[in-house]
């Protein structure tokens, strides 16, 4: 069986990549890690195994090649196991590198079965826009001829969407970008479980960095939604600087949407002919029509900057959770307090001077209120404060400093606790 390709002078690189960078304030928090190496042979009868996870979490995981030897003196050979792995993580500086392989085989009569793998997953939460660079080599060793897929590299978001994954073999792959505030995990793993008498499992270098973005282009991201089943619930977010260079483009699970459906993504999903289902979807107001269980999921919007050629910027939102809501709503009349925040519809819609919001807050709670245009701008804020009870607000189609804004679409969105929702307004000449 061959060696297993040693991975040391990674130790030294590491300490170089380390000492280049010097400390700083960072959005990133370690919250979870997962690292493991772990091998096993049995070879007529005889076992052996070992597992090592670092010495604590987030500690320097820094194992070379661990052997899990299985022999019998009378067949005269034995099964081995190698998996190895060095991994540093540095919250401070919001720094991972990881480094690994696994391989197995056996010598003698055919017998063997062995287990290798090494697993660097760290999951971790970016507290604000964070700017990172991705540095990703893979060797897929013999798995591809093997018809498995046992060496990867992948970024993760919330519930186990996926960001990057499938490098290229060989080639140092390097990723840059912005990545909205959430929890993600980044992961790097060999693992093969094989009876052949030898294969490698492959093996991986990822090396990560970040830190939080100098500026957002974000203001207002998309919140958390609930919609009861049959209406059209819109999802709104809005850029921190206007300008006629921004764009952008609305994503459910990260797979890009068009209005009508959602666009093909890597070949998976296909365009709805439902035309006019989904709205919006390259403005800062999204609307799905008659919402139905095929809507849920995580939405966000990637915003992209490009009034300067030389630094176009691109940022994505957080993601949204849109779930249907189906909780009875209390009959009016009953005498029952409402159990979540309301909002009646705009009363009168269109109007040419004022129209007026209802609102119902079942306990004391901030609400915000505020205008924005079609562009994502905000026009006037109504109300920022704690409230309780029943209140009407309204608009008299003026912006902050005073002036008659311009007749279009405007949309209020309100923001009640947990409770954010948006209402379509048309203002007239």
């Amino acid at each position: 069986m061959p060696a297993h390709r040693s991975i040391l002078p990674a130790l030294i690189t590491l300490g170089l990549l380390v000492a280049a960078r010097a400390p700083a304030v960072t959005p990133f928090v370690p919250l979870e890690d997962q690292r493991v190496i772990r091998v096993t042979a049995d070879y007529f009868g005889a076992h052996d195994s070992k597992e090592i996870h670092p010495s604590t979490p987030f500690a320097d995981l820094l194992e070379a090649n661990i052997t899990a030897v299985a022999s019998d003196p009378d067949q005269g050979g034995d099964c081995t196991a190698r998996a190895g792995q060095l991994s540093t993580v540095i919250d401070s500086i919001g720094y991972m590198a990881f480094e690994g392989g696994a391989e197995g085989g056996w010598t003698g009569p055919p017998e063997g079965t062995w287990s290798a793998m090494s697993l660097a997953r760290i999951k971790f939460r970016l507290l604000a826009c964070t700017e990172f660079n991705l540095n990703v080599t893979i060797g897929l060793g013999d798995c591809p001829d093997l018809g498995v897929n046992c060496t990867d590299a992948t970024l993760e978001g919330l519930n186990g969407l996926t960001y990057y994954e499938k490098f290229d073999e060989g080639n140092l792959v390097v990723l840059s970008g912005r990545l909205a505030p959430g929890e993600y995990a980044l992961e790097g793993r060999s693992a093969l479980t094989s009876s052949l008498e030898t294969a490698g499992g492959g093996a991986y270098t990822i090396i990560w960095n970040c830190y939080t973005c100098p500026w957002s282009i974000i203001l207002d991201t998309p919140h958390d939604k609930k919609a009861a089943p049959g209406t059209d619930p819109t999802l709104v977010a809005s850029a921190a600087v206007p300008t006629g260079h921004m764009s952008y483009q609305w994503r459910r699970n990260l797979a890009p949407l068009v209005d009508g459906g959602v666009a093909i993504s890597a070949g998976r999903l296909a365009p709805l002919t439902d035309s006019g289902h989904i709205t919006g979807s390259r403005t800062p107001i999204l609307t799905i029509h008659n919402i139905s269980a095929a809507d849920t999921g995580y939405y966000d919007v990637v915003f992209t900057d490009s009034s300067n050629v030389n630094n176009v910027i691109v940022e994505p939102s957080r993601l949204a959770h849109l779930e249907l809501d189906t909780v009875t709503a209390v009959e009016p009349g009953s005498g029952s307090a409402p159990r979540v925040f309301t909002l009646s519809p705009a009363a009168p819609n269109p109007f040419a001077r004022s129209t007026s919001f209802r609102y119902e807050a079942p306990t004391s709670m901030r609400v915000r209120m505020a205008v924005y245009n079609v562009a994502g701008t905000r026009v006037r804020l109504l109300i920022d404060e704690i409230v309780s009870g029943a209140r009407t607000v309204a608009w008299d189609g003026r912006s902050e400093s005073g002036t008659r804004a311009s007749a279009g679409i405007y949309y209020l969105r309100v923001d009640a606790g947990a409770s954010h929702e948006s209402r379509k307004v048309v203002l007239l000449r």
